[in-house]
């Protein structure tokens, strides 16, 4: 069973290097001690293929925010589903704190080069 604990849930938390992500969530849901669900709803026509979704900021940064905060306990792993309104289509990942730690690295790498104004290369990863 499901159990939604949240809507438009606001978050922020700041990385090692100080630099804040904020944000809205759209809905989250409960499903046991181990899972939480992010639910995002795209109205645009617009579906990216499933690389672009696994890859994408939103689906590691919002995840990286639930284990980051602790807001929703210690789960095991997060469920981002895209919701594609008028395409009906659904795109998901799943992610747990090891898959994130790639992840974070190469945020912090990526915000200090633009802090520092080194021209960000935004290919030294998968991301």
């Amino acid at each position: 069973m499901t159990d939604t604990i949240a809507v438009e849930q606001s978050f922020d938390f700041e990385i090692d290097n100080g630099v804040v992500i904020r944000g809205f969530i759209d809905r989250v849901d409960k499903f046991d001690e181990k899972s939480i669900g992010i639910n995002d709803y795209k109205t645009g026509n617009w579906v990216p293929s499933s690389e672009e979704v696994e890859l994408s900021h939103q689906s590691n940064m919002y995840p990286l925010w639930v284990f980051e905060s602790g807001k929703y306990g210690k789960p095991e792993g997060v469920f981002f589903d895209y919701h594609y309104v008028k395409t009906g289509q659904l795109k998901s990942v799943y992610r747990t704190p090891e898959s994130l730690d790639v992840y974070k690295e190469y945020l912090k790498y990526l915000v200090d080069q633009i802090v520092r104004n080194d021209n960000p290369q935004p290919k030294i990863n998968i991301f």
